[in-house]
Order: structure tokens, then sequence, then C-alpha cells
């Protein structure tokens, strides 16, 4: 399944939302909690590889339609 723009859009507003509120969390525990914090290191890890991943699809597609849009002139010469 291909996701279009605006899914992915959605989907890196949510990573980063759920990033956000795990790093509260870890800033919450305590040093009696050590697994839950090396838990959370862990995870947050790969949401913020998995974030990084489709903020660059994302970015590629935007540039790609920018490109594409007045018959393959880039953006800037269409404005210029």
């Amino acid at each position: 399944m291909k996701l279009n723009i605006s899914e992915i859009r959605i989907i890196i507003d949510a990573l980063r939302f759920r990033l956000s509120c795990m790093e509260d969390e870890q800033a919450g525990l305590g040093d009696s909690e050590e697994n839950r914090t090396a838990e959370l290191s862990d995870d947050m890890y790969r949401m913020e590889m998995l974030t990084d991943c489709l903020t660059d699809e994302y970015d590629r597609r935007v540039s790609e339609i920018r490109e594409n849009c007045f018959g393959g002139q880039p953006l800037s010469e269409v404005a210029g």
C-alpha cells in the first residue's frame, strides 16, 4: 500500500507527538525505574528513525510535486 502525501504528513505529526509524550514520561522517571527508562530510550530511537525516514520520503515527494507542477520546470524558474 502506498501512502499519499497527506497520510505521510499525518503519521509524521503523530509520531512527533508520541515522541514528545515519551520524552515527558522519561523525564519523570526516577533512578529506580531504570528498566523502563532503557525501554523508552529504545522505543524512542526506533520512532525517531521511522520519523526521519518518513520525513525524507515526504520531502522527496513535495520536491517532486513542485518540480512537475509546471510542465517539468522547477518552481524557481516559474516564479522568477
